[in-house]
């Protein structure tokens, strides 16, 4: 019995540019998480419990025109409570965080992914990028999509003539989405690295928010500052300033600015070469 010849063609196609590489990564998280019944039931509760009603209230509840007030407080709404500096919103975005996270790095490291990973010409950059990316896209499905549609329906029922400034605020709302899509991600991702069990990632992301809150009320009481220890009353300090509102007297800015630097640019820093030295090491 002959053996068959094998023909080999020539590959005629091109090889996937280092730009696009971590958007191949991103797409696949997404299609992952968004396939995950956990993340689904989070959704859809965060969305009755948190955005449901504001966005319906638009229609029965005409205004003049958009503002951070609403938008932020939730002045002239159904409900009449605070939107995007709601306690219920802040809770479900640390959990969604928390869940989506849970296992973004910590399947690779228990899999020992990395070496199929950086066996090809992959950079750290590439992927700590597209992991970031996959879990925006998630996140932005709870913190920033929902606040563009209560936008949008107030600005399609506004009775004013003044939709520039209808259409600036919705502006400002989309980069108060995207900031409160991405600014728990960094650590979160970072606290990913460190162990092979989603389940100590995810409650360890979740219990950190929550006992820095708790330490935030503590000593506040000593000094006014002790608020920026609280991801909570960062991020609505962040809204603040987005909105064009100066942070509160009490509130140094040179230590706000190293709370956001903690928060955020120092996990990447950390995560980035945590991730570099897994690679090197293959």
């Amino acid at each position: 019995m002959g053996i068959e010849r094998i023909e080999y063609k020539t590959w005629k196609g091109k090889k996937t540019s280092f730009s696009k590489r971590f958007f191949v990564i991103g797409e696949k998280i997404f299609l992952n998480k968004i396939n995950s019944k956990a993340i689904w039931i989070l959704l859809v509760i965060g969305y009755i419990l948190v955005h449901v009603f504001t966005i319906a209230s638009a229609p029965f509840y005409p205004r003049e025109e958009l503002t951070k007030e609403l938008i932020l407080d939730g002045r002239g709404t159904l409900i009449g409570a605070p939107y995007l500096k709601g306690y219920f919103f802040y809770l479900f975005t640390i959990i969604l965080v928390s869940v989506v996270c849970s296992d973004i790095l910590s399947q690779d490291i228990k899999e020992n992914s990395f070496v199929l990973y950086f066996s090809r010409p992959l950079r750290t950059v590439d992927y700590i990028a597209g992991k970031l990316t996959g879990s925006i896209m998630i996140m932005s499905l709870f913190c920033a999509l929902p606040p563009i549609l209560v936008g949008s329906s107030v600005i399609a029922t506004q009775t004013g003539n003044n939709y520039m400034g209808s259409f600036g605020i919705l502006g400002l709302t989309t980069i108060a989405g995207v900031l409160t899509s991405f600014i728990f991600l960094p650590y979160a991702v970072l606290l990913s690295s460190f162990t092979k069990r989603k389940a100590y990632s995810g409650i360890g992301t979740f219990m950190t928010f929550f006992v820095l809150d708790i330490i935030s009320d503590i000593f506040t009481n000593f000094n006014t500052n002790w608020r920026l220890v609280s991801p909570v009353n960062l991020l609505h300090y962040s809204y603040d300033i987005i909105y064009g509102t100066e942070l509160p007297a009490e509130i140094n800015s040179t230590l706000y600015v190293i709370a956001v630097i903690m928060l955020t640019i120092l996990p990447l820093f950390t995560l980035f070469i945590r991730i570099h030295l897994k690679g090197v090491k293959g």
